[in-house]
């Protein structure tokens, strides 16, 4: 697979081909063990295709979250991510969440080879959280109860729904926005566009290529959301939170923002020790308590420890054509992974389709002040550098919403994934 970072604040070169995200080579603040809080390790992308996988190359979504404690949080699994699973250094029988985005194949249809996996881990005596749009659940015991159910663990389902007074907000009464939200469904599940109502918009949309423009054609053909559409889930390990904000998609979607808590300062010993603290008082102050001494004196915490260190914060956006409803909660975050499925030639496609361009994401890296962008979901047209593919290769892997005369344009001109990143910097730089 492969992700690619753009570095705020300062900006510079972006980072290419990783597949593995550490955190405490990058992000301003330095790791210790002052508590028992789980921290964030690193971020592994065991899948960055849209629609569907590109052979030997990239499998389709799917990224997984590992900590401290050796535990990990997967975000997606799309096909064949138990595959991937046994190709890394990650280990399966530590996975104690899994968050998924939406209910399209390329980003669940993963699951049920990857409940199986664990089904055979040994020491599989845990509980397994799955978090996701309504219908997730129904999905999985289906599936589970026709094929003879789990053994050994316990899997905990948690559907996502915004409260009743937060209701999917009503499209703007346009012309051409039924056109823009309404995906016909064939029977066997996979996503059809109208290729009249695509015509129709591709002409309306030629001319919105500009990052202003995107906006204005979100707010006019799709349901948007505010800050207020976020759902608190809670710690997922101790010292770690999440939050899932609503995107605006075909279909219902959330994105999750994963926060460490704040850590305590570091302690002054040879200050607390000159005020008279020892042994377990030592301690005492080291987590914020503050101590009495014999003599009646406390001595005050805040006296002798240095600055907090504030908790990292990783945001994860995937497929959407609008994500403002992350901008409060995403502030400041450190690492900002965004679905950039088209770039600027294609982005009339985008917005009716769901999707982001490059520019798109990056503007809404600015907008939530992240200190890193990494982009993911890349079309098939998109290869990697120094990896060209022939025109029937890119044919035959074309995404599957996509027309015959979209596809004889694509393959026109082979682009590199770099293409995204380069179109990712050029907006960063206007700010």
């Amino acid at each position: 697979s492969a992700a690619f970072a753009s570095h705020f604040h300062p900006f510079r070169r972006c980072v290419s081909r990783q597949t593995s995200y550490n955190p405490t080579s990058i992000m301003s603040q330095k790791r210790d063990n002052r508590n028992k809080d789980a921290r964030i390790t690193r971020v592994v992308f065991l899948g960055t295709s849209s629609a569907q996988p590109i052979p030997l190359k990239r499998n389709v979504s799917c990224l997984v979250i590992q900590t401290t404690t050796g535990g990990l949080s997967m975000v997606d699994c799309g096909e064949g991510t138990q595959h991937q699973f046994k190709l890394s250094t990650l280990k399966i029988g530590k996975l104690r969440n899994i968050f998924i985005t939406h209910l399209h194949g390329d980003h669940c249809y993963g699951l049920f080879g990857l409940l199986h996996s664990i089904r055979c881990e040994d020491n599989a005596d845990f509980t397994l959280n799955i978090y996701g749009p309504k219908g997730i659940k129904q999905m999985i015991h289906t599936t589970l109860h026709l094929s003879g159910g789990l053994h050994h663990y316990n899997l905990n389902i948690t559907e996502l729904e915004l409260p009743s007074k937060q209701q999917e907000p009503q499209l703007a009464s346009d012309t051409h926005a039924a056109a823009a939200a309404t995906i016909a469904m064939d029977v066997s599940g996979s996503e059809q566009t109208d290729d009249d109502d695509v015509a129709e918009l591709n002409s309306n949309c030629s001319h919105h290529s500009h990052s202003h423009s995107h906006t204005s054609l979100i707010e006019q053909h799709s349901a948007v959301f505010d800050t207020n559409d976020v759902i608190e889930l809670g710690e997922i390990e101790p010292g770690i939170k999440c939050v899932a904000c609503r995107l605006t998609h075909r279909i219902e979607t959330f994105g999750y923002v994963f926060i460490e808590n704040d850590q305590t300062g570091k302690l002054d010993a040879a200050k607390a020790k000159a005020l008279g603290a020892r042994g377990r008082q030592m301690g005492d102050l080291k987590n914020g308590i503050d101590v009495t001494l014999e003599n009646g004196t406390v001595i005050h915490s805040k006296d002798v420890l240095g600055e907090p260190v504030m908790g990292n914060k990783v945001a994860i956006m995937q497929d959407c054509s609008d994500c403002r409803s992350c901008f409060q909660v995403a502030q400041n975050c450190d690492l900002f992974i965004h679905e950039c499925t088209y770039d600027e030639l294609h982005a009339h496609h985008a917005v009716p389709r769901g999707h982001s361009t490059a520019k798109m994401a990056a503007l809404n890296a600015v907008k939530a002040n992240a200190k890193t962008l990494f982009l993911t979901h890349f079309s098939s047209r998109f290869v990697e550098e120094g990896q060209g593919q022939s025109k029937d290769v890119i044919k035959e892997n074309a995404d599957p919403d996509e027309t015959k005369t979209e596809i004889d344009e694509n393959t026109e001109d082979l682009m590199h994934v770099q293409r995204l990143q380069q179109e990712a910097e050029e907006e960063i730089k206007i700010f």
